[in-house]
This record gives C-alpha cells, structure tokens and sequence, in this order.
C-alpha cells in the first residue's frame, strides 16, 4: 500500500518531520523493502513522531495536523490549474528522489503538461551587465527552439530575463519560488508572473500557498531547479 496525497501531506505537515529526516524512509519506500505504508513508518519513526502520525491516521478529528491536510486540498480543488504533486504523482519529477533531501510536496499552478518536456536551468546574478542579460536572452530562444523548457527561480536579473525570452519564442519555462505559488516575489515581476500562468508556464514551491519569501528559502530552492 502506497501512501495517498492526504497521507503525503500529512507527512509534511508533521512537526520536526522535515525532508532530511524523511528522505532515508522514502529511500526504503521506493525501494520496496519493509516499510509498506503506514505500519513500516510507524515503526521506523520516533515515538515522538509516530505518535501524532498515528494520532491523525487513527482520529484524524483531533489531529492537528488536520486542517494544514484539508486546506491543501481544497486549494487544489477551487482551481483546475492549481496542482499538488507527491512521489508516485504521474508527473513526480523523478530527479527529485536523487536529492539528499527531497521534498515531500509540491504546490504547482500553471501547465502542468510542462513537466514532461526536457528542461534546462539557467540561473544567475540580479545584477547582470548588458552582455550577460543579452547572452541569456539569446540562450533562452536558441534552447526554447531545441525544445527545451526553460528552469529558473523567477529572480531579478537573469532568471526573469531567461524566462521572459523562453515566453516571447513560444516556448515553456518553470519557475521554481522560494515563497508560496500565490506570492509574487519580486514585486517588480508581476508582469513575468502574469505572462507566465497566461502561457506555458508552471510555479512550482515546496512552501504552501501565501507563504512569504525568506532569505532561507532561497537557496533550498535551489536544489530544485
């Protein structure tokens, strides 16, 4: 038995479960071996975490991990074009599963289609020059045209200037935030944002809708791109 989206979400949402602790018991999972869902995670978690994941499985009525699980998922629900994606997902970005500390969930809105095309990342300073800002111009449309999705953090400088020339050729690019999917972050690139979710575009986040960007958050979603 695999763990549901719910079962997923619950999991992210369990205090002092984070992605490092978690990865090695996503290993055994995918790897077929004794941790069938849930009787192998409880048995090889913490007292001090398999009891209120037990607690939420068991009464799910007196969790309180319940309603960050029920928030996610009418979230998703008000909105065909909002997204949850979970390991076992039929888009799941496989890659991720190599990372040493792989998300659990990811909040996406956009078109979703554009997870199944290659993609390349290009990232870089917010402060480019004007041959470094024309260069990434000119790498985006040539690679857009190779049938390439474009990867980016959606940031000042070259990741925007990446992303809008991806948009421009007709092509598709991903942006990977550091806030939630909802948070336009910078506040300079709404009109990015907008072009974005009106075209082949797809933001994607480990963090739920209306959080706030954080300098912390940055360079974990690195790893992601």
């Amino acid at each position: 038995m695999s763990p549901t989206l719910r079962d997923w979400l619950a999991l992210n949402a369990l205090p002092g479960l984070g992605p490092v602790r978690l990865a090695p018991l996503m290993r055994r999972w995918r790897e077929g071996g004794d941790l069938a869902w849930p009787q192998g995670w409880l048995a090889a978690l913490p007292a001090s975490l398999a009891q209120p994941l037990r607690l939420w499985l068991e009464h799910p009525s007196r969790s309180p991990i319940t309603p960050a699980v029920d928030a996610a998922i009418e979230w998703e629900r008000a909105d065909p074009r909002r997204h949850l994606l979970h390991p076992g997902h039929p888009v799941w970005p496989e890659l991720l599963t190599q990372l040493p500390d792989p998300p659990t969930v990811l909040w996406a809105k956009g078109e979703l289609s554009v997870l199944s095309q290659p993609a390349m990342a290009m990232v870089g300073t917010r402060r480019p020059t004007r041959e470094g800002q024309d260069n990434a111009v000119r790498f985006a449309r040539d690679l857009v045209g190779k049938g390439f999705c474009i990867a980016s953090g959606m940031a000042l400088g070259i990741d925007g200037a990446a992303q809008r020339a991806a948009l421009q050729a007709g092509g598709a690019t991903i942006g990977v935030l550091g806030c939630g999917v909802d948070v336009i972050y910078p506040p300079r690139h709404a009109p990015l944002f907008r072009e974005l979710l009106e075209g082949a575009g797809l933001l994607i986040s480990e963090h739920p809708p209306e959080t706030r960007a954080h300098p912390r958050f940055f360079p974990r979603r690195n790893r992601l791109i």
